[in-house]
């Protein structure tokens, strides 16, 4: 059985965008606004990722507990992007808030 129109290669990060057209199309292929989209920094061997957008850090601790999530676990709603290191910023990962269960602090 096979999907037409669906491959993993499509959802792969481009090169790193060279001139304004690429980058305008790496935004549109993200779904971002032009002003938004900010590659990863060539330079930085642990997240550079071709054309890959630079969402920022936004933690689970950060987001909204009583939001309606798609996936409740990870805080996070369906086709929302994510940071590269995003397994680092789980609910059993470290806390960003610094509010710590007092259980759990040293």
């Amino acid at each position: 059985m096979t999907i037409d129109g669906w491959y993993p290669r499509d959802h792969m990060p481009d090169d790193y965008p060279k001139n304004e057209e690429e980058r305008r199309a790496a935004a549109i292929k993200y779904g971002m606004r032009l002003e938004d989209y900010k590659p990863y920094d060539k330079d930085d061997c642990y997240k550079y990722a071709g054309n890959y957008p630079d969402y920022g850090c936004v933690t689970y601790d950060h987001k909204d507990p009583y939001e309606n999530w798609s996936d409740p676990h990870y805080r996070r709603n369906w086709g929302e992007g994510m940071d590269i290191q995003a397994i680092m910023h789980t609910s059993d990962r470290d806390s960003y808030t610094s509010i710590d269960d007092e259980e759990t602090s040293i």
